[in-house]
């Protein structure tokens, strides 16, 4: 409706040592590392659109990628 159009989006996912209150929200031990995701999403004429970082505990996060082959 609003006429956007989204082009692209890059991810950058790491593991890393969560602050406290990370931790806590994810129910892990301290000093447990986590999944970091960042992403940056971009319309067609180049603008970002949107920007997130999110926390995955490791313990309960499934990562599945589909490729496919453009003809």
């Amino acid at each position: 409706h609003s006429g956007l159009s989204i082009y692209s989006a890059d991810q950058v996912i790491t593991a890393e040592l969560p602050g406290e209150e990370v931790a806590r929200v994810l129910e892990l031990p301290a000093g447990e590392p986590i999944i970091k995701m960042e992403q940056v999403v971009c319309l067609a004429d180049g603008r970002p659109f949107e920007y997130t970082i999110s926390y995955k505990n490791p313990l309960r996060y499934v990562f599945t990628v589909k490729a496919y082959r453009q003809h």
